[in-house]
């Protein structure tokens, strides 16, 4: 799935710096200062969100700080905060995660599907 390139820049309003290089990627990454609920989905349900703080948002997908090390191919759902609107919710699925820290973890997701309907909020 893709984000739409104004849902992107509306996150991106969040960023405090220019997209980070291109790497290997297919879309521009914006640095992000946002924090978000995750919710992560085991055994089919969704269970209670905890706070992960955004590192970068594309259109293909997010990075995230958080304290707990999720597994490649685990799926959850990011709520991301929107100006004057509500969240946007997006299902997503695992493509790495590596510790940097004691307890703090980078997770690179990709996007699978919007799920404004899927969280208990």
């Amino acid at each position: 799935m893709q984000l739409q390139t104004e849902l992107v820049q509306e996150f991106a309003a969040y960023s405090t710096r220019p997209p980070i290089g291109a790497e290997r990627r297919t879309a521009p990454r914006f640095a992000s200062l946002a924090v978000a609920d995750l919710y992560q989905i085991e055994g089919g349900a969704v269970q209670p969100p905890v706070k992960a703080a955004v590192r970068d948002v594309s259109a293909n997908g997010i990075g995230i700080y958080q304290t707990e090390c999720m597994s490649e191919g685990q799926q959850f759902i990011i709520s991301l905060p929107r100006q004057g609107a509500k969240p946007l919710q997006i299902l997503c699925v695992v493509v790495r995660t590596y510790p940097i820290a004691e307890k703090l973890f980078v997770t690179g997701a990709s996007f699978m599907a919007l799920a404004e309907a899927r969280t208990a909020s």
